[in-house]
């Protein structure tokens, strides 16, 4: 795949690779005539920031001002590129007065353009068109060749054949259009060991408007997440009742990890959200909804399912479960644009409920959004859920780290040899922040099975220097109040009642005109060493601990 990028001056190249339900792109630049990064006169650099330096020299011979817009291969084989001369992109403002640029051609050394000649009239004609790099090209050879029904489907079927597997492809498409010999064709592809053939003919099959139910249930039971993904969105505008068991066999097969599977059965789900939902329900969950399985509780957050509302307020309440597991819940209830479950998310901002912040939270943040329309304000202020005059603010700050550490260096620590047991002992000072094993507070990132992963020393550096490698999602806030005082920690929501959780799981909502400004803390919510009472030895022994934990 190739992506045009005219603000940062290069072509983008992808080669897809099957990852489960979805593909690996990994990036790379295919051209570019900015390796160093210098960008100019794009949104991204803020304005015409940059434009002097893109006028001083002519634009026909300013490596910086490569502007690719577009790309196309052509009938030859070869790229071509087209590049705009304009010194500014983004959509705002156009300075090319003259509405020139260049094409250029990409092809081996020593290229000599041929373009085959075909005669669209016949068979053979067509073929060739449709074998050809050009997308434009080989739809002319398709429409054909469909047109010409079963009289085309020996030249059709040889062309499967075809040593480049990207052509030889182009054939399953249209075998469903050449009669029943290639709807049977088409059908027995569905039984290949090859995940990509048995897609496109199911995706052919498809969009030549047969019925897929006759195939959905055995492509189900398929042990290839690309393939019961595809099964997935092909069911959506069909009748629950005719695919019911289809999405059971689906869901029984998800693994709770790969996001684009569950994605696919919750678009395929669309607008029988609750019914599939019940009917997994019956079939997947033994006990009470503490019992769910991981793969159940986001299957449930992914169909945003009304039947679902008793129980997820179940599993919020429950004290038996995690703090984290009782937050996805209560999330899971946000997502159903439904009064309903605005009433739910009431019940759990009680005054006794275990969810109560996490509730109120997104009760002010749907409410003043997608849940706009329920006028919940009234209600909130009569509950005691959020009454904006009522509200004392705490302030909470973590204290600046010691300029200069006490603690020997990271290397001497790491030659101590630490003891597991009493890492454990010594963790208990960390619960105020983070969850140990069943204890703590859900506040910093969770330390069960984190040191699984990391090297000893980059364990030791996180404790030593927190930050120095602050954790994706927790880069602290300052919440500065008008009357001097200052509140640190996460901010959960910077709308209005601004809601910030702090050291020790502390949550607060934050009328916003009591709000100064908010900015970054710019350093880590966590305590250092020193500032808990570690010794060296105490860290090293928390080292051991998280890499057994």
């Amino acid at each position: 795949l190739l992506s045009c990028e005219p603000g940062k001056n290069v072509i983008f190249s992808y080669q897809p690779k099957p990852q489960g339900a979805t593909f690996a792109l990994d990036r790379s630049d295919f051209i570019s005539s900015n390796p160093k990064g210098d960008f100019a006169g794009a949104d991204f650099t803020g304005g015409t920031k940059g434009l002097d330096q893109l006028t001083v020299v002519p634009a026909d011979r300013n490596p910086i001002l490569f502007r690719p817009s577009d790309i196309a291969v052509g009938p030859d084989g070869a790229l071509y590129v087209a590049d705009w001369f304009d010194p500014r992109v983004g959509g705002h403002t156009a300075l090319d007065t003259t509405t020139s640029g260049t094409i250029y051609r990409i092809a081996p050394k020593n290229f000599k353009p041929q373009i085959p000649k075909f005669n669209p009239a016949t068979i053979d004609g067509l073929i060739t068109a449709l074998s050809s790099p050009a997308v434009n090209v080989r739809f002319t050879g398709f429409e054909g060749l469909r047109a010409k029904g079963a009289g085309a489907l020996p030249a059709v079927t040889k062309l499967m054949e075809h040593p480049n597997p990207w052509v030889a492809a182009r054939g399953i498409w249209l075998l469903p259009h050449l009669g029943d010999e290639g709807i049977a064709r088409a059908e027995a592809l569905l039984k290949s060991d090859k995940p990509e053939t048995v897609i496109a003919a199911y995706r052919a099959l498809r969009r030549a408007g047969r019925d897929i139910l006759p195939y959905a249930p055995a492509l189900a039971a398929s042990d290839n997440k690309a393939i019961r993904r595809e099964v997935a969105l092909s069911l959506r505008g069909l009748p629950a009742d005719k695919t019911r068991n289809i999405f059971l066999t689906l869901a029984m097969a998800f693994d709770g990890k790969d996001k684009n599977e569950w994605e696919a059965i919750g678009l395929g789900a669309e607008n029988k959200e609750s019914e599939i939902w019940a009917h997994l329900r019956e079939h997947m969950v033994q006990d009470g909804p503490a019992s769910w399985t991981p793969e159940f509780v986001r299957l449930t957050w992914r169909l945003w399912p009304v039947a679902a509302l008793d129980d997820l307020v179940t599993r919020g309440l429950s004290t038996s479960l995690s703090a984290a597991q009782r937050d996805f819940a209560v999330e899971s209830i946000s997502f159903i644009d439904d009064r309903r479950a605005a009433d739910a998310l009431i019940r759990l901002a009680a005054e006794d409920s275990p969810s109560r912040p996490q509730a109120a939270r997104w009760l002010l943040q749907r409410g003043t959004g997608a849940w706009a329309d329920f006028g919940l304000n009234a209600e909130l202020k009569a509950k005691g859920i959020y009454d904006p005059e009522k509200i004392e603010v705490q302030a909470i700050t973590v204290p600046e780290p010691p300029k200069e550490s006490a603690l020997p260096k990271l290397e001497e620590i790491l030659t101590l040899k630490g003891d597991a047991k009493r890492g454990q002992v010594t963790a208990a000072r960390c619960v105020m922040c983070h969850v140990v094993g069943t204890q703590g507070v859900d506040f910093g990132p969770a330390l069960k099975g984190w040191g699984q992963g990391q090297t000893v020393d980059v364990i030791a550096r996180s404790i030593l220097s927190p930050s120095a490698d602050i954790a994706h999602g927790f880069d602290g806030k300052v919440v500065k109040l008008k009357d001097g005082r200052e509140v640190h920690g996460l901010t959960l929501s910077e709308g209005d009642p601004v809601i910030i959780r702090s050291t020790g799981g502390i949550t607060q909502m934050i009328p916003r005109n009591r709000v100064e400004k908010i900015e970054n803390l710019n350093r880590s919510l966590m305590f250092t060493p020193e500032q808990l009472g570690l010794t060296a030895m105490d860290v090293a022994d928390l080292v051991e601990f998280l890499r057994a934990s």
